[in-house]
């Protein structure tokens, strides 16, 4: 979005506005929708709420399968196979990433309900709905992870000690290098809605406080045009904004591919 575009839009509204209705009011409401999430159908509320329910099921099976594990001492974080190579325990912590992503989950669906009545903007939900995921690509590497090694064991062969420690030492970046760049960019992507939302709550404010004694005789639609004017400083948050949520759109991808083409490559030399 260009400042001519938002220029534009605008413009375009306030010349739209019914005779009858209060123009700074109505402005006013446009700019606070601005700032939330687009409306949803009521049939969406719903399937949140079976979703909600669905991962509060989950939480408390997890819970349960970790308790299982650890009170009958068969939880290891990980151990080391027969030749050598880092292995998790698929259960325990299959367990702990269920436990961890329905957590968030929860809390992100309460979060966007709160949004959903007015309560509160969308600062921090940008940011804990872009994040969430982490959790998922983190248990795919996992399995993909058990998987090679399950592999590796049926051939027997041997590894040397320099090949050990560069694989379990490969295993341990490939599974972090996304998280980085998606923290940085959901964190950055958050800062400047803020920017934005601080740009245009004054502007609001004044517009709230020039709807009481607006009147028909007396309304001057270039007063709302004066008012407006420091709107066009959000085009480059906007943009930004976009560029960011890009980034870690793009960092999933990247990753998700990589996954996807090792996992195709095991198995086609299986």
């Amino acid at each position: 979005m260009s400042t001519n575009d938002l220029r534009e839009r605008v413009i375009s509204f306030v010349k739209n506005i019914p005779s009858e209705a209060n123009p700074y009011l109505v402005t006013a409401k446009f700019l606070s929708d601005q700032l939330q999430s687009p409306p949803l159908p009521t049939w969406s509320r719903w399937v949140a709420r079976l979703t909600l329910l669905g991962f509060i099921i989950m939480f408390f099976q997890a819970c349960y399968l970790l308790y299982v594990r650890i009170n009958t001492k068969h939880f290891r974080f990980f151990t080391w196979n027969s030749l050598g190579l880092l292995q998790l325990d698929v259960s325990g912590v299959g367990a702990m990433s269920y436990i961890a992503y329905s957590t968030v989950a929860i809390i992100d669906l309460a979060f966007k309900e709160t949004i959903r009545r007015g309560q509160h903007d969308q600062t921090g939900e940008l940011f804990l709905n872009g994040v969430k995921y982490i959790i998922i690509l983190e248990w795919l590497w996992v399995f993909l992870w058990v998987r090679a090694c399950q592999l590796a064991a049926l051939t027997k062969g041997t590894l040397t000690r320099a090949s050990r420690c560069i694989i379990n030492i490969s295993l341990v970046l490939m599974s972090l290098w996304p998280i980085p760049p998606i923290f940085w960019a959901y964190v950055k992507l958050n800062s400047e809605y803020i920017h934005i939302k601080d740009t245009i709550k004054p502007i609001m404010a004044e517009l709230s406080l020039a709807a009481p004694s607006y009147t028909t005789k007396t309304y001057n639609q270039a007063h709302i045009w004066i008012i407006l004017m420091p709107a066009l400083r959000v085009v480059p948050h906007i943009q930004l904004a976009c560029h960011y949520a890009r980034i870690g759109l793009e960092s999933y991808l990247v990753f998700l591919s990589l996954v996807c083409s090792v996992n195709l490559t095991s198995i086609l030399f299986d």
